[in-house]
Protein backbone atom coordinates (compact mmCIF):
# COMPACT_ATOMS: atom_id res chain seq x y z
CA UNK A 1 0.00 0.00 0.00
CA UNK A 2 1.10 3.83 -0.63
CA UNK A 3 2.76 5.45 2.03
CA UNK A 4 3.91 9.03 2.72
CA UNK A 5 6.67 10.75 3.89
CA UNK A 6 7.23 14.68 4.25
CA UNK A 7 10.62 16.56 2.87
CA UNK A 8 12.02 18.82 5.28
CA UNK A 9 12.55 22.53 4.15
CA UNK A 10 15.64 21.33 2.53
CA UNK A 11 13.57 18.79 0.62
CA UNK A 12 14.89 16.02 2.01
CA UNK A 13 13.78 12.97 4.13
CA UNK A 14 14.82 9.47 4.75
CA UNK A 15 12.92 5.94 6.46
CA UNK A 16 15.16 3.26 7.62
CA UNK A 17 13.91 -0.21 7.03
CA UNK A 18 12.76 -3.07 9.30
CA UNK A 19 15.07 -5.95 9.44
CA UNK A 20 15.38 -7.24 5.88
CA UNK A 21 16.13 -11.09 5.32
CA UNK A 22 15.05 -10.93 1.60
CA UNK A 23 15.08 -8.23 -0.81
CA UNK A 24 13.27 -5.40 -0.54
CA UNK A 25 12.47 -2.69 -3.64
CA UNK A 26 11.09 1.05 -2.68
CA UNK A 27 9.51 2.43 -5.53
CA UNK A 28 8.04 6.59 -6.07
CA UNK A 29 4.20 6.62 -6.69
CA UNK A 30 3.62 10.37 -6.89
CA UNK A 31 4.53 13.68 -4.74
CA UNK A 32 2.37 16.88 -4.15
CA UNK A 33 3.45 20.35 -2.59
CA UNK A 34 2.18 21.77 0.51
CA UNK A 35 1.55 25.32 -0.60
CA UNK A 36 -2.06 26.05 -2.05
CA UNK A 37 -3.32 25.24 -4.63
CA UNK A 38 -1.46 21.92 -4.11
CA UNK A 39 -0.06 20.77 -6.85
CA UNK A 40 1.41 17.31 -7.40
CA UNK A 41 2.16 15.12 -10.18
CA UNK A 42 3.03 11.13 -10.74
CA UNK A 43 6.71 10.05 -10.56
CA UNK A 44 8.82 6.75 -11.16
CA UNK A 45 11.69 4.98 -9.59
CA UNK A 46 12.73 2.91 -7.12
CA UNK A 47 15.49 1.97 -4.60
CA UNK A 48 16.05 -1.85 -4.45
CA UNK A 49 17.85 -3.47 -1.01
CA UNK A 50 19.39 -6.64 -2.28
CA UNK A 51 19.83 -9.29 1.26
CA UNK A 52 23.05 -10.95 1.94
CA UNK A 53 22.58 -14.61 3.58
CA UNK A 54 24.45 -14.42 6.90
CA UNK A 55 27.62 -17.03 6.73
CA UNK A 56 27.39 -20.18 8.75
CA UNK A 57 30.21 -22.63 10.11
CA UNK A 58 30.32 -25.74 11.77
CA UNK A 59 32.78 -27.37 13.76
CA UNK A 60 33.76 -31.57 14.21
CA UNK A 61 36.40 -34.04 15.34
CA UNK A 62 35.83 -34.80 18.74
CA UNK A 63 37.14 -37.63 18.91
CA UNK A 64 39.68 -39.93 21.89
CA UNK A 65 43.42 -40.22 20.98
CA UNK A 66 46.51 -41.92 22.84
CA UNK A 67 48.39 -39.81 24.89
CA UNK A 68 51.46 -37.83 22.69
CA UNK A 69 49.41 -38.18 19.63
CA UNK A 70 47.33 -35.46 17.63
CA UNK A 71 43.76 -35.44 16.27
CA UNK A 72 41.95 -33.36 13.02
CA UNK A 73 39.84 -30.59 13.72
CA UNK A 74 37.02 -29.68 10.44
CA UNK A 75 35.44 -26.81 10.46
CA UNK A 76 32.80 -26.33 7.43
CA UNK A 77 30.27 -23.53 6.22
CA UNK A 78 29.93 -20.65 4.26
CA UNK A 79 32.64 -20.56 1.33
CA UNK A 80 35.77 -18.02 1.80
CA UNK A 81 33.95 -17.33 5.22
CA UNK A 82 36.56 -16.53 8.42
CA UNK A 83 35.67 -18.70 10.97
CA UNK A 84 36.72 -17.49 14.80
CA UNK A 85 37.59 -20.12 17.20
CA UNK A 86 39.22 -21.18 20.95
CA UNK A 87 41.45 -23.55 22.48
CA UNK A 88 40.44 -24.94 25.63
CA UNK A 89 39.09 -21.34 26.22
CA UNK A 90 42.66 -19.54 25.24
CA UNK A 91 42.60 -16.86 22.61
CA UNK A 92 40.41 -16.01 19.19
CA UNK A 93 41.93 -17.53 16.37
CA UNK A 94 40.96 -17.83 12.69
CA UNK A 95 40.73 -20.44 10.23
CA UNK A 96 39.39 -19.57 6.18
CA UNK A 97 37.48 -21.74 4.77
CA UNK A 98 38.43 -22.17 1.17
CA UNK A 99 35.63 -21.98 -1.90
CA UNK A 100 34.36 -25.63 -0.79
CA UNK A 101 33.48 -24.00 2.42
CA UNK A 102 36.32 -26.56 4.38
CA UNK A 103 39.45 -26.32 6.37
CA UNK A 104 41.02 -28.17 9.09
CA UNK A 105 43.47 -27.69 11.69
CA UNK A 106 45.89 -30.42 13.33
CA UNK A 107 46.36 -30.52 17.03
CA UNK A 108 49.19 -30.23 18.73
CA UNK A 109 50.46 -33.59 20.53
CA UNK A 110 48.22 -34.17 23.12
CA UNK A 111 48.50 -35.42 26.70
CA UNK A 112 45.11 -34.29 28.06
CA UNK A 113 42.15 -33.22 27.15
CA UNK A 114 41.59 -30.43 24.70
CA UNK A 115 38.38 -28.93 23.20
CA UNK A 116 37.91 -26.59 20.31
CA UNK A 117 35.29 -23.95 20.63
CA UNK A 118 33.36 -21.87 17.51
CA UNK A 119 32.99 -18.42 18.68
CA UNK A 120 31.82 -16.75 15.31
CA UNK A 121 32.00 -16.41 11.35
CA UNK A 122 32.62 -13.63 8.71
CA UNK A 123 31.61 -13.86 5.02
CA UNK A 124 34.20 -12.27 2.89
CA UNK A 125 33.64 -9.43 0.16
CA UNK A 126 31.74 -6.30 0.65
CA UNK A 127 29.51 -6.40 3.07
CA UNK A 128 31.47 -8.51 5.16
CA UNK A 129 28.57 -10.62 7.23
CA UNK A 130 29.22 -12.14 10.60
CA UNK A 131 27.70 -13.78 13.49
CA UNK A 132 28.18 -16.03 16.52
CA UNK A 133 28.22 -19.18 16.62
CA UNK A 134 28.61 -21.94 18.96
CA UNK A 135 29.53 -25.70 18.51
CA UNK A 136 33.23 -27.74 19.55
CA UNK A 137 35.30 -30.51 18.96
CA UNK A 138 36.20 -32.28 22.03
CA UNK A 139 39.51 -34.28 21.74
CA UNK A 140 39.78 -36.91 24.74
CA UNK A 141 42.60 -37.99 25.49
CA UNK A 142 43.70 -41.48 27.36
CA UNK A 143 46.55 -42.24 29.04
CA UNK A 144 49.00 -44.54 27.91
CA UNK A 145 48.79 -48.29 29.50
CA UNK A 146 51.54 -49.03 31.78
CA UNK A 147 52.72 -52.50 32.83
CA UNK A 148 55.51 -53.64 35.51
CA UNK A 149 56.90 -57.55 36.19
CA UNK A 150 57.93 -58.89 39.41
CA UNK A 151 58.98 -62.31 41.12
CA UNK A 152 62.98 -61.92 41.04
CA UNK A 153 63.91 -64.85 43.28
CA UNK A 154 66.25 -67.38 43.77
CA UNK A 155 64.99 -71.09 43.57
CA UNK A 156 66.30 -74.87 43.98
CA UNK A 157 66.92 -76.64 40.65
CA UNK A 158 63.78 -78.79 39.52
CA UNK A 159 61.34 -76.42 40.54
CA UNK A 160 59.07 -73.35 39.52
CA UNK A 161 58.74 -69.92 39.95
CA UNK A 162 55.58 -66.82 40.01
CA UNK A 163 55.98 -64.11 37.69
CA UNK A 164 53.81 -61.41 38.56
CA UNK A 165 52.28 -58.65 35.89
CA UNK A 166 50.89 -55.64 37.51
CA UNK A 167 49.69 -52.49 35.36
CA UNK A 168 46.42 -51.61 33.99
CA UNK A 169 43.18 -52.70 34.36
CA UNK A 170 42.47 -55.28 31.21
CA UNK A 171 45.86 -54.34 28.97
CA UNK A 172 47.92 -57.36 26.83
CA UNK A 173 51.03 -57.66 28.02
CA UNK A 174 53.79 -58.76 25.45
CA UNK A 175 56.94 -60.33 27.47
CA UNK A 176 59.81 -62.66 26.13
CA UNK A 177 61.16 -65.11 28.11
CA UNK A 178 65.00 -65.40 27.81
CA UNK A 179 64.79 -63.14 25.09
CA UNK A 180 62.58 -65.64 22.54
CA UNK A 181 59.43 -64.71 20.70
CA UNK A 182 56.62 -62.56 22.47
CA UNK A 183 54.58 -63.70 24.34
CA UNK A 184 50.95 -61.81 25.69
CA UNK A 185 49.18 -61.72 29.05
CA UNK A 186 45.72 -60.00 29.44
CA UNK A 187 45.74 -58.42 33.02
CA UNK A 188 41.99 -58.72 34.97
CA UNK A 189 40.36 -55.64 36.09
CA UNK A 190 42.59 -55.48 38.89
CA UNK A 191 45.26 -54.81 36.83
CA UNK A 192 47.03 -58.12 37.62
CA UNK A 193 48.23 -62.10 36.27
CA UNK A 194 51.20 -63.99 36.93
CA UNK A 195 52.36 -66.84 34.77
CA UNK A 196 54.32 -70.17 36.91
CA UNK A 197 57.72 -70.90 35.25
CA UNK A 198 58.48 -74.40 33.74
CA UNK A 199 60.38 -76.64 36.05
CA UNK A 200 63.76 -74.59 35.88
CA UNK A 201 67.00 -76.09 35.79
CA UNK A 202 69.47 -72.95 34.59
CA UNK A 203 68.64 -69.37 35.45
CA UNK A 204 65.51 -67.90 33.43
CA UNK A 205 64.69 -63.79 32.05
CA UNK A 206 61.05 -63.33 31.76
CA UNK A 207 61.42 -59.02 29.95
CA UNK A 208 58.85 -56.86 29.31
CA UNK A 209 58.05 -55.44 25.60
CA UNK A 210 55.06 -53.47 25.23
CA UNK A 211 51.67 -52.87 26.95
CA UNK A 212 48.38 -52.40 24.74
CA UNK A 213 45.27 -50.86 26.01
CA UNK A 214 42.08 -52.29 25.71
CA UNK A 215 39.47 -50.66 24.03
CA UNK A 216 39.31 -47.84 21.31
CA UNK A 217 41.38 -46.26 20.67
CA UNK A 218 44.59 -48.97 21.78
CA UNK A 219 47.03 -47.32 23.51
CA UNK A 220 50.53 -49.18 23.74
CA UNK A 221 53.96 -48.26 24.27
CA UNK A 222 57.28 -50.13 24.40
CA UNK A 223 58.50 -50.94 28.13
CA UNK A 224 61.30 -52.25 29.80
CA UNK A 225 61.83 -54.38 33.49
CA UNK A 226 62.59 -57.79 33.99
CA UNK A 227 62.32 -60.62 36.58
CA UNK A 228 65.37 -62.94 36.72
CA UNK A 229 64.99 -66.34 38.36
CA UNK A 230 68.58 -67.45 39.89
CA UNK A 231 68.91 -71.70 40.02
CA UNK A 232 70.43 -72.98 42.87
CA UNK A 233 72.23 -76.44 43.03
CA UNK A 234 70.87 -78.47 45.50
CA UNK A 235 73.75 -79.26 48.44
CA UNK A 236 74.31 -82.19 49.79
CA UNK A 237 73.77 -82.69 53.26
CA UNK A 238 75.97 -83.53 56.17
CA UNK A 239 74.47 -86.50 57.96
CA UNK A 240 77.20 -88.16 59.80
CA UNK A 241 77.53 -88.53 63.66
CA UNK A 242 78.53 -91.40 65.60
CA UNK A 243 77.67 -92.59 69.25
CA UNK A 244 80.69 -93.24 72.25
CA UNK A 245 80.14 -96.50 73.68
CA UNK A 246 78.28 -96.41 77.14
CA UNK A 247 77.01 -98.69 80.04
CA UNK A 248 73.60 -99.59 80.34
CA UNK A 249 73.94 -97.63 83.78
CA UNK A 250 75.01 -94.08 82.68
CA UNK A 251 74.10 -91.59 84.39
CA UNK A 252 73.70 -89.55 81.09
CA UNK A 253 71.55 -90.61 78.26
CA UNK A 254 73.97 -90.97 75.65
CA UNK A 255 73.52 -88.21 72.75
CA UNK A 256 74.50 -88.27 69.30
CA UNK A 257 77.75 -87.04 68.38
CA UNK A 258 77.31 -84.79 65.13
CA UNK A 259 79.86 -84.01 62.38
CA UNK A 260 81.03 -80.55 61.90
CA UNK A 261 78.29 -78.60 60.14
CA UNK A 262 75.93 -81.46 60.37
CA UNK A 263 72.18 -80.96 59.12
CA UNK A 264 69.64 -80.33 61.08
CA UNK A 265 65.99 -80.58 60.67
CA UNK A 266 65.59 -84.62 60.09
CA UNK A 267 64.84 -87.48 62.39
CA UNK A 268 66.62 -90.14 64.52
CA UNK A 269 65.10 -93.62 64.56
CA UNK A 270 65.47 -97.14 66.08
CA UNK A 271 64.05 -100.43 65.73
CA UNK A 272 65.78 -101.46 68.93
CA UNK A 273 66.16 -98.60 71.12
CA UNK A 274 63.54 -95.77 72.45
CA UNK A 275 65.09 -92.58 70.68
CA UNK A 276 64.48 -88.92 70.80
CA UNK A 277 63.49 -88.24 66.90
CA UNK A 278 64.63 -84.66 67.39
CA UNK A 279 68.17 -85.08 69.25
CA UNK A 280 68.95 -88.44 68.79
CA UNK A 281 69.12 -89.00 72.26
CA UNK A 282 68.82 -92.45 73.92
CA UNK A 283 66.57 -93.57 76.51
CA UNK A 284 68.78 -96.00 78.29
CA UNK A 285 66.17 -96.87 81.24
CA UNK A 286 64.00 -98.96 78.08
CA UNK A 287 67.55 -100.25 76.46
CA UNK A 288 69.04 -103.21 76.33
CA UNK A 289 72.36 -104.71 76.76
CA UNK A 290 73.95 -104.99 73.35
CA UNK A 291 74.77 -103.44 69.89
CA UNK A 292 71.92 -101.20 68.54
CA UNK A 293 71.48 -98.88 65.61
CA UNK A 294 69.63 -95.62 65.20
CA UNK A 295 69.70 -93.74 61.47
CA UNK A 296 68.95 -89.93 60.93
CA UNK A 297 66.62 -89.35 57.54
CA UNK A 298 66.18 -85.91 56.03
CA UNK A 299 63.63 -85.31 53.52
CA UNK A 300 64.80 -82.87 50.54
CA UNK A 301 63.88 -79.64 51.64
CA UNK A 302 62.96 -76.94 48.41
CA UNK A 303 63.11 -74.09 50.58
CA UNK A 304 66.74 -74.11 51.22
CA UNK A 305 67.98 -76.36 47.93
CA UNK A 306 68.95 -79.12 50.40
CA UNK A 307 68.93 -82.41 49.21
CA UNK A 308 67.80 -85.04 51.52
CA UNK A 309 70.41 -87.83 52.87
CA UNK A 310 70.32 -90.66 55.67
CA UNK A 311 72.75 -92.39 57.79
CA UNK A 312 73.00 -95.09 60.05
CA UNK A 313 75.48 -95.24 63.40
CA UNK A 314 76.12 -97.95 65.79
CA UNK A 315 76.06 -97.95 69.48
CA UNK A 316 77.26 -100.41 71.67
CA UNK A 317 75.76 -100.72 75.56
CA UNK A 318 77.59 -102.11 78.09
CA UNK A 319 76.30 -104.26 81.30
CA UNK A 320 77.16 -102.36 84.44
CA UNK A 321 79.77 -103.23 87.59
CA UNK A 322 78.72 -103.56 91.37
CA UNK A 323 81.81 -102.09 93.26
CA UNK A 324 83.06 -103.98 96.25
CA UNK A 325 82.27 -101.56 99.62
CA UNK A 326 82.64 -103.60 102.58
CA UNK A 327 84.84 -102.25 105.24
CA UNK A 328 85.36 -102.19 109.17
CA UNK A 329 86.84 -100.36 112.21
CA UNK A 330 87.14 -101.04 115.57
CA UNK A 331 83.55 -100.79 117.49
CA UNK A 332 85.11 -98.14 119.91
CA UNK A 333 88.05 -95.98 120.03
CA UNK A 334 89.67 -94.00 123.17
CA UNK A 335 89.37 -90.06 122.42
CA UNK A 336 92.96 -89.72 123.15
CA UNK A 337 94.14 -91.93 119.92
CA UNK A 338 95.17 -89.80 117.20
CA UNK A 339 93.66 -91.54 114.16
CA UNK A 340 92.30 -94.59 112.74
CA UNK A 341 92.21 -96.29 109.21
CA UNK A 342 90.05 -98.96 108.07
CA UNK A 343 90.14 -102.19 107.26
CA UNK A 344 89.20 -102.61 103.56
CA UNK A 345 87.32 -106.26 102.13
CA UNK A 346 89.28 -107.70 99.24
CA UNK A 347 88.96 -105.95 96.05
CA UNK A 348 87.55 -103.25 97.77
CA UNK A 349 86.58 -100.66 94.94
CA UNK A 350 89.08 -97.09 95.94
CA UNK A 351 87.97 -93.79 94.64
CA UNK A 352 84.43 -93.62 96.58
CA UNK A 353 83.95 -91.40 99.52
CA UNK A 354 83.52 -92.15 102.97
CA UNK A 355 81.46 -89.87 105.12
CA UNK A 356 79.74 -89.19 108.10
CA UNK A 357 77.62 -87.03 110.67
CA UNK A 358 79.10 -83.80 111.86
CA UNK A 359 81.85 -83.91 114.74
CA UNK A 360 83.39 -86.61 112.63
CA UNK A 361 87.09 -85.79 111.54
CA UNK A 362 87.20 -88.30 108.88
CA UNK A 363 89.52 -88.50 105.69
CA UNK A 364 86.49 -88.70 103.03
CA UNK A 365 89.63 -90.52 100.06
CA UNK A 366 91.26 -92.61 102.59
CA UNK A 367 88.61 -93.22 105.41
CA UNK A 368 91.09 -92.20 108.03
CA UNK A 369 89.76 -90.89 111.36
CA UNK A 370 91.35 -87.96 113.76
CA UNK A 371 90.22 -89.41 116.48
CA UNK A 372 91.58 -86.78 119.32
CA UNK A 373 89.90 -84.07 116.88
CA UNK A 374 86.37 -85.91 116.69
CA UNK A 375 84.23 -85.36 119.14
CA UNK A 376 83.35 -88.77 120.98
CA UNK A 377 80.39 -89.88 120.29
CA UNK A 378 78.70 -92.40 118.36
CA UNK A 379 78.55 -92.36 114.13
CA UNK A 380 77.91 -94.31 111.55
CA UNK A 381 80.56 -94.14 108.83
CA UNK A 382 79.47 -94.52 105.25
CA UNK A 383 81.38 -95.48 102.09
CA UNK A 384 79.33 -94.42 98.87
CA UNK A 385 80.48 -94.85 94.86
CA UNK A 386 78.87 -92.96 92.50
CA UNK A 387 77.62 -94.73 89.05
CA UNK A 388 80.16 -93.97 86.65
CA UNK A 389 79.51 -94.73 82.81
CA UNK A 390 83.31 -94.58 82.37
CA UNK A 391 83.65 -97.73 83.54
CA UNK A 392 80.45 -98.90 83.50
CA UNK A 393 80.38 -98.71 87.39
CA UNK A 394 76.66 -99.54 89.17
CA UNK A 395 77.33 -97.66 92.43
CA UNK A 396 77.43 -98.74 95.65
CA UNK A 397 77.53 -98.03 99.67
CA UNK A 398 78.30 -99.98 102.83
CA UNK A 399 78.22 -98.25 106.20
CA UNK A 400 80.53 -99.33 109.85
CA UNK A 401 78.96 -98.04 113.33
CA UNK A 402 82.04 -97.26 115.68
CA UNK A 403 81.96 -95.23 119.45
CA UNK A 404 84.41 -92.74 120.28
CA UNK A 405 84.55 -92.84 123.86
CA UNK A 406 85.05 -89.34 125.49
CA UNK A 407 88.30 -88.93 128.00
CA UNK A 408 88.39 -88.93 131.40
CA UNK A 409 88.13 -85.80 133.38
CA UNK A 410 89.58 -85.46 135.90
CA UNK A 411 90.13 -83.26 139.10
CA UNK A 412 92.88 -83.05 141.43
CA UNK A 413 92.25 -81.63 144.69
CA UNK A 414 94.85 -80.89 147.42
CA UNK A 415 93.24 -81.56 150.84
CA UNK A 416 94.89 -81.35 154.38
CA UNK A 417 94.89 -84.81 156.07
CA UNK A 418 95.72 -83.39 159.73
CA UNK A 419 99.17 -81.44 158.50
CA UNK A 420 99.75 -83.60 155.43
CA UNK A 421 99.19 -82.83 152.02
CA UNK A 422 97.63 -85.24 150.32
CA UNK A 423 96.20 -84.91 146.57
CA UNK A 424 93.32 -86.92 145.52
CA UNK A 425 91.78 -88.00 141.90
CA UNK A 426 88.13 -87.51 140.98
CA UNK A 427 85.61 -87.55 138.06
CA UNK A 428 84.58 -85.02 136.90
CA UNK A 429 80.55 -85.62 135.98
CA UNK A 430 81.14 -89.16 136.67
CA UNK A 431 83.09 -89.35 133.84
CA UNK A 432 84.67 -93.03 135.10
CA UNK A 433 84.31 -95.09 137.44
CA UNK A 434 86.82 -94.54 140.70
CA UNK A 435 86.71 -97.83 141.40
CA UNK A 436 87.39 -99.50 137.87
CA UNK A 437 89.61 -97.77 136.90
CA UNK A 438 93.97 -97.65 137.43
CA UNK A 439 95.69 -95.38 138.60
CA UNK A 440 99.37 -93.96 137.76
CA UNK A 441 101.25 -90.98 139.78
CA UNK A 442 104.10 -89.13 138.47
CA UNK A 443 106.83 -86.26 139.03
CA UNK A 444 107.92 -85.46 135.90
CA UNK A 445 108.70 -89.08 134.04
CA UNK A 446 109.28 -90.75 137.63
CA UNK A 447 106.72 -92.53 138.82
CA UNK A 448 105.90 -92.00 142.27
CA UNK A 449 102.76 -93.57 143.38
CA UNK A 450 100.12 -96.16 141.39
CA UNK A 451 96.60 -98.08 141.53
CA UNK A 452 95.66 -95.25 143.94
CA UNK A 453 93.45 -92.34 144.10
CA UNK A 454 94.99 -90.54 146.85
CA UNK A 455 98.98 -89.45 147.05
CA UNK A 456 100.72 -87.77 150.40
CA UNK A 457 103.22 -85.07 149.00
CA UNK A 458 104.72 -85.02 152.88
CA UNK A 459 105.36 -88.82 152.46
CA UNK A 460 106.96 -88.31 149.02
CA UNK A 461 108.79 -85.04 149.91
CA UNK A 462 109.93 -86.98 153.03
CA UNK A 463 111.55 -89.75 151.44
CA UNK A 464 112.88 -87.57 148.96
CA UNK A 465 114.65 -85.16 151.07
CA UNK A 466 116.40 -83.49 147.97
CA UNK A 467 112.90 -82.16 146.38
CA UNK A 468 111.58 -78.97 147.41
CA UNK A 469 108.27 -77.48 146.34
CA UNK A 470 106.60 -76.35 143.95
CA UNK A 471 106.42 -80.08 142.37
CA UNK A 472 104.07 -80.84 139.11
CA UNK A 473 102.33 -83.51 139.55
CA UNK A 474 100.16 -85.46 136.88
CA UNK A 475 97.79 -88.58 137.73
CA UNK A 476 96.79 -90.91 134.48
CA UNK A 477 93.73 -92.80 134.84
CA UNK A 478 93.70 -95.41 132.86
CA UNK A 479 90.40 -98.26 131.29
CA UNK A 480 89.78 -100.24 128.81
CA UNK A 481 92.81 -98.92 127.03
CA UNK A 482 92.28 -95.40 126.94
CA UNK A 483 94.01 -93.29 129.26
CA UNK A 484 93.33 -89.29 130.36
CA UNK A 485 96.21 -87.69 132.46
CA UNK A 486 95.61 -84.26 134.62
CA UNK A 487 98.87 -82.10 135.64
CA UNK A 488 99.13 -80.28 139.01
CA UNK A 489 101.26 -78.22 140.35
CA UNK A 490 102.09 -78.22 144.63
CA UNK A 491 103.13 -74.77 144.91
CA UNK A 492 103.13 -74.81 148.92
CA UNK A 493 101.56 -76.91 151.58
CA UNK A 494 98.98 -75.39 153.48
CA UNK A 495 98.26 -78.07 155.85
CA UNK A 496 101.29 -77.15 157.97
CA UNK A 497 101.29 -75.11 160.70
CA UNK A 498 103.35 -71.94 161.29
CA UNK A 499 105.49 -72.87 164.70
CA UNK A 500 105.37 -71.29 167.30
CA UNK A 501 108.64 -71.73 168.86
CA UNK A 502 112.29 -72.90 167.67
CA UNK A 503 114.93 -73.95 170.40
CA UNK A 504 118.24 -73.50 168.46
CA UNK A 505 120.38 -75.61 170.31
CA UNK A 506 121.91 -77.43 167.06
CA UNK A 507 120.34 -80.69 168.77
CA UNK A 508 118.88 -81.59 165.41
CA UNK A 509 115.68 -80.79 166.93
CA UNK A 510 113.61 -77.93 166.06
CA UNK A 511 116.55 -75.90 165.36
CA UNK A 512 114.98 -74.05 162.80
CA UNK A 513 111.71 -71.50 161.81
CA UNK A 514 110.42 -74.44 159.47
CA UNK A 515 107.85 -73.01 156.67
CA UNK A 516 108.98 -75.72 154.05
CA UNK A 517 106.20 -76.09 151.77
CA UNK A 518 104.27 -73.43 152.71
CA UNK A 519 105.46 -70.93 149.84
CA UNK A 520 106.63 -68.58 151.61
CA UNK A 521 109.16 -66.30 149.34
CA UNK A 522 109.90 -63.47 151.95
CA UNK A 523 109.90 -63.26 155.76
CA UNK A 524 111.17 -60.38 158.16
CA UNK A 525 111.57 -60.68 162.21
CA UNK A 526 110.69 -58.14 164.56
CA UNK A 527 112.21 -57.95 168.17
CA UNK A 528 109.49 -56.68 170.83
CA UNK A 529 110.59 -53.30 170.29
CA UNK A 530 109.77 -53.35 166.67
CA UNK A 531 112.98 -53.72 165.21
CA UNK A 532 113.47 -55.76 161.60
CA UNK A 533 116.51 -58.15 163.28
CA UNK A 534 116.06 -60.78 160.27
CA UNK A 535 115.01 -60.42 156.81
CA UNK A 536 115.27 -63.19 154.13
CA UNK A 537 113.80 -62.70 150.65
CA UNK A 538 113.99 -65.49 147.58
CA UNK A 539 112.44 -69.41 148.53
CA UNK A 540 112.31 -69.75 152.13
CA UNK A 541 112.26 -73.26 153.72
CA UNK A 542 113.93 -72.86 157.11
CA UNK A 543 116.79 -70.51 156.97
CA UNK A 544 115.99 -68.63 160.22
CA UNK A 545 117.67 -70.46 163.17
CA UNK A 546 117.36 -67.92 165.89
CA UNK A 547 120.45 -65.36 164.64
CA UNK A 548 120.27 -61.67 163.48
CA UNK A 549 120.73 -60.88 160.01
CA UNK A 550 124.58 -60.21 160.46
CA UNK A 551 124.81 -63.90 162.26
CA UNK A 552 124.17 -62.63 165.66
CA UNK A 553 122.69 -65.13 168.63
CA UNK A 554 119.24 -63.33 169.48
CA UNK A 555 118.26 -64.04 173.55
CA UNK A 556 115.60 -66.39 174.19
CA UNK A 557 112.23 -64.04 173.76
CA UNK A 558 109.47 -63.46 172.09
CA UNK A 559 109.87 -62.48 168.22
CA UNK A 560 107.17 -61.46 165.77
CA UNK A 561 106.87 -62.38 161.57
CA UNK A 562 105.96 -60.73 158.69
CA UNK A 563 105.51 -63.70 155.98
CA UNK A 564 104.53 -62.68 151.97
CA UNK A 565 103.52 -65.86 150.42
CA UNK A 566 104.11 -66.84 146.67
CA UNK A 567 100.26 -66.18 146.75
CA UNK A 568 99.75 -62.97 147.26
CA UNK A 569 98.50 -63.71 150.95
CA UNK A 570 100.66 -62.27 154.15
CA UNK A 571 100.66 -63.48 157.60
CA UNK A 572 101.65 -62.13 160.86
CA UNK A 573 102.13 -63.58 163.89
CA UNK A 574 104.74 -64.48 166.68
CA UNK A 575 107.26 -67.20 167.68
CA UNK A 576 109.47 -67.43 170.73
CA UNK A 577 113.22 -68.89 171.07
CA UNK A 578 113.69 -71.05 174.31
CA UNK A 579 117.29 -72.80 173.82
CA UNK A 580 116.40 -74.73 176.80
CA UNK A 581 113.47 -76.19 175.55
Amino acid sequence: SNQTIVLNGSGTNSVTTPSLTANSTYALVSVASSATPTCSQTVTGSAIVTVNALPTASISGTTSICSGTTASITFNGTANATVTYTINGGSNQTIVLNGSGTNSVTTPTLTAISTYALVSVASSGTPTCSQTLTGSAIVTVNALPTASISGTTSICSGTTANITFTGTANATVTYTVDGGSNQTIVLNGSGTNSVTTPTLTANSTYALVSVASSGTPTCSQTLTGSAIITIRPFTTPIVSFNYTQTCINAALSPSPILATNFTSGGQFTSSTLNVNATTGVINLATATVGTHQVTYTLVQNQTNCMAGGNYTATINILSGTTPVTSFTYQSSYCHSILNALPSLSPQFFNGGTFSSTAGLVINSSTGEINISNSTPGSYTINYTVLPNATNCNLGGSSSFAIIILNDFEILVNAICNGQELVLESLPVNNSFNPSSVNYVWKNGLIVIGSNNSTLNIDNYLAQNPSLSLPLNISVSIESNGCISTKNFTVEDDPCKLIPRGISPNNDQVNDTFDLTGMGVDELTIYNRYGTKVYYFNGVYTNQWNGLTSNGVELPDATYFYSIHKNNGTIVTGWVYINRQY
